[in-house]
């Protein structure tokens, strides 16, 4: 799991790391999965080995213990249309994923700070409560 979570991390976020100042702020390393979280500025983004599926998460340093959020929900709270719809949700791969924090690093940044942090966890939220109702429908 530590392997193959070394090679996603130098493929979709390498560059991301290289550019911006970060601080690998946290890592485990269990049976079936393992992860490494950064800080980068305002975000704190951390890339996810569970059972082989590799997913990258976001969200702002200033909502503590709160959880991370998929790239999916930041992109659609940010309105990119990067659409590739699996039950009306949006489901991305990891090049999806990694284009979305690159191209919108800026918006992220601005998103998730300290003025606007609670505004925006509260949306998406809100967007991660409509994509489960979707998913799975009936359950509350």
């Amino acid at each position: 799991m530590k392997e193959y979570l070394n090679v996603c991390e130098k493929k979709y976020l390498g560059n991301l790391l290289k550019i911006y100042p970060n601080k690998l702020i946290d890592e485990q390393y269990y049976e079936m999965g393992a992860y490494r979280a950064y800080s980068i500025g305002n975000i704190l983004i951390r890339i996810v080995n569970d059972k082989g599926i590799v997913t990258l998460e976001m969200k702002s340093k200033y909502d503590g213990k709160k959880e991370y959020f998929e790239v999916s929900e930041y992109a659609e709270y940010l309105g990119i249309d990067y659409r590739y719809e699996k039950k009306g949700i949006m489901q991305l791969n990891l090049e999806q994923q990694k284009t979305i924090i690159e191209d919108n690093w800026k918006r992220i940044q601005n998103a998730s700070g300290i003025i606007r942090h609670r505004l925006v966890y509260r949306k998406l939220n809100k967007i991660r409560a409509e994509k489960s109702g979707i998913m799975f429908p009936g359950m509350k």
